[in-house]
């Protein structure tokens, strides 16, 4: 088994490249409505954001809080712990393994 990082342009292009891999599906469910499931390990991250250094104050009923603003960056992310072959390997938009990853497999 291998770990493998993703970066799509959106969801939609995510699980319409497992499923022309044959690594999801979309199946339906007993309400008849379509369902992506995916046919390997996979850990979808979506938009992953970054901290731009700013703090931002709001205020409520309850009090003050300050949080970290960050923003987006580029992409949607997934992560895949299979065995690919190298036809997959090659088709999918595969990233370097983050230095600092915001998920892990545990």
């Amino acid at each position: 088994m291998q770990d493998y990082y993703l970066k799509f342009n959106n969801e939609d292009e995510m699980w319409t490249s497992l499923e022309n891999l044959g690594l999801a599906q979309t199946i339906t469910d007993d309400n008849g409505n379509p369902r992506k499931i995916a046919l390997t390990t996979l850990d979808v991250i979506g938009t992953i954001y970054k901290p731009t250094g700013n703090m931002i104050t709001t205020t409520s009923e309850v009090g003050s809080f300050q949080y970290e603003e960050t923003t987006p960056i580029d992409g949607f992310h997934a992560n895949i712990r299979g065995d690919l072959t190298e036809d997959q390997q090659a088709q999918l938009p595969l990233i370097p393994k983050p230095n600092s990853p915001h998920r892990v497999w545990a």
